[in-house]
């Protein structure tokens, strides 16, 4: 395996499990994100190390696409890499194995800010001169933005809380995917999700309204969601497709 390409293992337990007997999107999400974290950990471009800089990594967005998930108590395991940089963004690809067989993959694009004047930096900053890129890919594809929904319908509303955050006191990017999932819920008429992909547009912050709107397409079996903010700024965009 290329040193550029990190490895974890993961035991899946019994709150990563939802209602199909499966582990979550949201965990899955997390795994990816606890897995990302340490290999930055692991490259000094870490919490830690950015926070000396006053700098932070903001996940901008990601596409997922799932295959058959396991249960609870069983063995995963999670490969990422740093793919490259496309102008501001640094891109970092994901694997998922559960027996040997790939379950779920993923590429994520993430943004360098500024703690105090909250400015895109260039990622080149902190990792000019390092060789941690890995050219391989999981999808062929670039990722191309989501379109925004051309009639949208209010399916919710709901205020930020203390629960929501995290370390930057900002409303955590799984969390959204939680919303996102409660929403959509009766609108998958119980069909299985195969991709998901989000962007992250504008940070939401404790005690904000949050307008959820969404859009089906009947015959794609694709449903949009968009997250606004009271002054209708988009804060989140998401696309999910149906089997």
């Amino acid at each position: 395996m290329s040193s550029n390409i990190f490895s974890i293992d993961f035991r899946t337990a019994s709150y990563d499990v939802g209602g199909n007997g499966q582990i979550s999107i949201t965990s899955l999400l997390r795994y990816f994100q606890e897995a990302a974290h340490k290999h930055a950990n692991s490259l000094e471009v870490g919490f830690q190390d950015l926070q000396e800089q006053n700098l932070f990594w903001v996940l901008s967005a990601i596409s997922l696409e799932i295959d058959d998930l396991p249960g609870f108590d069983e063995l995963i395991t999670v490969n990422t890499w740093p793919r490259g940089i496309n102008k501001f963004y640094c891109l970092r690809d994901f694997l998922i194995y559960h027996n040997k067989k790939i379950v779920a993959k993923a590429t994520s694009l993430w943004l360098l800010i500024d703690i105090k004047s909250k400015r895109i930096i260039r990622p080149e900053r902190i990792i000019e001169g390092v060789d941690f890129f890995s050219e391989k890919r999981v999808f062929q594809e670039d990722f191309v933005p989501i379109e925004p929904i051309i009639e949208k319908k209010l399916i919710e509303e709901r205020r930020t809380r203390y629960s929501d955050l995290d370390i930057n006191r900002h409303v955590n990017n799984v969390r959204y995917v939680e919303w996102i999932f409660d929403t959509v819920y009766d609108l998958a008429d119980n069909k299985r999700i195969s991709n998901l992909i989000i962007q992250y547009l504008g940070e939401f912050v404790e005690n904000e309204k949050a307008l959820i709107y969404s859009e089906k397409d009947q015959k794609t079996n694709e449903i949009k969601i968009e997250i606004n903010h009271e002054d209708g700024k988009t804060g989140i965009r998401a696309l999910l497709r149906l089997l």
